[in-house]
């Protein structure tokens, strides 16, 4: 699709070298690019991307993108061996095409690259009619937990305008609520992470990968340790001290004024568990959460003890265990759990029944 003013970008591994070689999104002056430099190195260190393999689909209007949709390859077990799969995970068109054959060719497009070999962790409410028309197969049905721990002010302003008018009155509420939460669960906490110590790692070695991999072998994702050690590394981040001078937006939000991977190891005497989290800004958003069921509430205290440390106000997981446990040992403001599922195209030959999606599947963020 191509037009004077309108052009669409397979974008490969070859070609998102020679752009990262060129600097062609981050040298011009554009609202939008696809993701930041870091993160378009990082993609390319993927050991499951090829050259041929296509990373997203980019919609430009001139200079400016209109359309992106990404795609991640990966590695999953089937009882037929290891198939090669794509992890769709962004689909974003300008409000001014919103309406129009742009944002469904794209996807088309996008699923045409890939042979359909196509895997969605879970969509928007405004995407299911979309998909509800193509041959995609629901699978692993969980729920989502968004746990709050403070009146949230950027979530009142964004969503009660209103608000507006008394700014400062909201953020103070926010933090005395935010201090009274924290006053509780550090009480909670105190007692229960005594004996409990942490080993903080910025990638996966043998001793680790030895306690860590027994937990991992019904995943539907084959996991390595070359593998987990890409997908925590911290170099695909960009710290941004103030995003409102930044010379461009991220469709790919890896560029904020806090953002990192937070790796430990909780021991008691010996290992424990195996805790990654992606920290952004104030939120915890879990990636792996590894323990036995003996040890679960003391991993679980675990986390909350270096929550607390980082003064953040969210935890997201798609763990229901790990939501719910959360709930019942500490104090929150508010929980939202919703009902997710993930999507597999039919010609991927998937036999999902007895398939789980965890946190660290597909988890790229």
């Amino acid at each position: 699709m191509k037009s004077e003013d309108l052009e669409i970008i397979t974008l490969t591994k070859a070609l998102l070298k020679e752009a990262v070689d060129n600097n062609t999104y981050w040298g011009y002056q554009s609202k939008n690019i696809p993701f930041s430099k870091s993160k378009a190195k990082w993609l390319l260190e993927n050991d499951r991307i090829e050259n041929d393999d296509v990373c997203a689909i980019l919609g430009y209007e001139k200079q400016d993108i209109v359309a992106f949709i990404y795609m991640i390859p990966d590695l999953i077990n089937t009882p037929q061996g290891i198939k090669k799969v794509f992890w769709s995970r962004r689909w974003w068109i300008a409000d001014k095409y919103k309406d129009t054959i742009l944002s469904t060719y794209t996807r088309s497009l996008s699923f045409k690259a890939i042979k359909n070999q196509a895997i969605i962790k879970y969509i928007g409410q405004e995407t299911i009619p979309y998909y509800e028309k193509q041959p995609f197969t629901k699978f692993s049905k969980r729920n989502k937990h968004i746990i709050v721990f403070s009146l949230d002010s950027e979530l009142l302003l964004n969503n009660i305008r209103k608000l507006r008018t008394v700014k400062p009155l909201v953020k103070l509420i926010s933090s005395l609520s935010y201090n009274f939460t924290a006053i509780i669960n550090k009480f909670k906490n105190k007692k229960r992470v005594k004996g409990l110590t942490y080993e903080y790692i910025s990638f996966i070695d043998n001793h680790s990968w030895k306690y860590i991999e027994p937990f991992l072998k019904n995943d539907l994702v084959v996991k390595t340790p070359v593998y987990i050690n890409w997908q925590i590394d911290n170099s695909q981040y960009t710290q941004v001290k103030n995003k409102y001078k930044s010379s461009h937006y991220c469709l790919i939000n890896s560029s904020t004024s806090n953002i990192y991977n937070l790796n430990f190891l909780v021991k008691k005497e010996t290992i424990i568990g195996f805790i990654s989290i992606l920290v952004r800004n104030t939120e915890f958003h879990i990636r792996y959460f590894i323990t036995s069921e003996d040890n679960y509430d003391y991993c679980v205290d675990a986390l909350m003890d270096n929550f607390i440390l980082a003064k953040a106000t969210i935890i997201h997981t798609e763990n229901d265990k790990l939501g719910r446990s959360l709930n019942r040992r500490y104090f929150s403001t508010h929980t939202k759990k919703r009902e997710i599922f993930t999507l597999v195209h039919k010609d991927v030959n998937l036999e999902t029944k007895n398939i789980h999606i965890t946190d660290q599947d597909g988890n790229f963020a």
